[in-house]
């Protein structure tokens, strides 16, 4: 048996379904896993005293980057924990040359069920992993790239996400927020996404975008109903309306086998009348689309989305008229933008009448098409790439009205649901960013969350008393 950790920040207090997807087939493979959130070097190094994993796992992204860089340099070379080390996720398939920083052994590119499960097999026998397809192996002085399997076409043989390895935490024990995945690969290559890339990697997999059986879908969210009394549904796929012909009959066995409220992300250009009653009568709560800017030739032309104001108000308007809640994904601070493109970004929202707005500001980093296009038009230096991680709040994008972007960003979701405000908000964008600013971000931004939510405090609190356990 091969025991494997997986360590996580605590600042990312978030059960990860690409984590609880490699510990389910790992333990189908008959090794053993554990998730630890490192909140000090005291306490990682406790932990990692105690449980004595084989495998040292992080999950990657582009915001925790150097924080994990820093933590495996702190086991490697402080602690001198001698197990293996291993990035994978999203960072390391598009930077797997972090393989060359001292302290990291493994990177895992792409889909990495079937290679880590051939990798904790290879430990347990002693056997050399140099040659595992998807993993590029650091050995002595050597480094051997090895070449991404093929996709995983039929999804169904993968086991279901391992909840459990969360479960040692309370919060994750009571938590009423469970997310679920009915589908894996993108079609579409918009600049803000490093989805372009992961065609690149899999240039003659086909049809890049696979999706579950009905049957298996279900039959997992029915156990997490009954053991964790599941409230809504959060199905978490990037386009859960791309393809009809699999979507239409789930509707209709979700809502006879399931019968909760759920909530998707939909790609607004897609929606027609039939699908928009349909999702209602499945028991649709809550959509939420990528609208990112309000100014149609920033949209199409330099994020790469074609998709229109016109098809963006008329899908709301419908999706609205059968009662369903609508949340819009916003970004500021985006190459080229003005204030005045800002405003029409709000007045968008304000004109579909969203009931929640998520905005962030676009952070460039490093691979992404539009991190590009704004290093070429002078709007972004590469040397400011560290600093992202450290604080994603700011906009590293430097144009006339950076400041003011930044600052709107505080007060966006507030004038969405107060119009009437825009003019004074608007108006004091002009001064330096400061802690009343920060403190007013994020006092609503918990509006936000229940409010996307769709369950109160009260609800949570009382949620809480019947289902908390106090046992560690």
């Amino acid at each position: 048996m091969t025991k494997f950790a997986f360590i996580q920040s605590h600042t990312l207090w978030v059960d990860l379904l690409g984590v609880m997807h490699l510990s389910s087939v790992l333990k189908q493979s008959g090794h053993e896993t554990d998730i630890f959130f490192d909140n000090s070097r005291g306490s990682l190094a406790s932990y990692l005293e105690k449980a004595a994993p084989d495998i040292v796992a992080f999950s990657v992204f582009a915001s925790n980057n150097q924080w994990t860089l820093k933590s495996a340099d702190f086991i490697k070379n402080k602690l001198h924990y001698n197990a293996p080390i291993l990035l994978g996720g999203p960072h390391a398939t598009f930077f797997p040359e972090t393989i060359h920083q001292s302290a990291v052994d493994i990177v895992c590119r792409g889909e990495g069920e079937l290679a880590i499960a051939e990798l904790a097999d290879r430990i347990k026998k002693g056997l050399s992993y140099d040659n595992v397809a998807n993993l590029w192996v650091k050995n002595n002085s050597n480094i051997f790239k090895n070449d991404p399997r093929p996709l995983v076409k039929n999804l169904d043989e993968l086991p279901n996400p391992d909840r459990d390895i969360y479960s040692k935490y309370r919060y994750f024990r009571w938590t009423p927020v469970r997310f679920f995945i009915a589908s894996r690969g993108c079609p579409f290559k918009c600049a803000y996404c490093f989805n372009h890339q992961y065609h690149e990697l899999y240039p003659d997999a086909g049809h890049i975008t696979r999706f579950r059986s009905h049957e298996r879908f279900i039959e997992e969210i029915l156990y997490v109903k009954s053991k964790y009394n599941l409230p809504i549904v959060y199905i978490e796929d990037d386009t859960f309306n791309l393809n009809k012909n699999w979507l239409y009959p789930f509707l209709e066995k979700f809502k006879q086998q399931v019968n909760l409220p759920f909530q998707c992300n939909l790609r607004l250009d897609l929606v027609d009348e039939d699908q928009a009653s349909r999702l209602k009568k499945a028991g649709c709560d809550l959509i939420a689309f990528g609208l990112e800017t309000g100014n149609e030739e920033l949209r199409k032309k330099i994020l790469k989305k074609n998709i229109s104001n016109r098809e963006i108000l008329n899908s709301c308007k419908l999706l609205k008229s059968y009662g369903i809640r609508i949340k819009a994904n916003n970004m500021l601070g985006l190459p080229g933008e003005t204030l005045k493109d800002a405003i029409e970004t709000l007045q968008l929202n304000i004109d579909i009448h969203t009931d929640s707005s998520w905005v962030g500001l676009f952070q460039p980093f490093p691979g992404l098409e539009l991190t590009e296009y704004a290093i070429e038009h002078g709007h972004y230096y590469p040397a400011d790439n560290d600093k992202i991680e450290k604080s994603i709040e700011v906009s590293f994008i430097r144009g006339k009205d950076t400041k003011r972007l930044t600052n709107l960003q505080k007060f966006f979701y507030f004038m969405t649901k107060y119009p009437k405000s825009m003019r004074f908000f608007i108006f004091i964008t002009k001064f330096r960013n400061n802690i009343l600013f920060k403190l007013f971000h994020k006092l609503w931004y918990v509006h936000y969350v229940y409010n996307y939510v769709g369950l109160s405090p009260y609800w949570f609190f009382r949620y809480a008393l019947k289902h908390y356990n106090y046992n560690t």
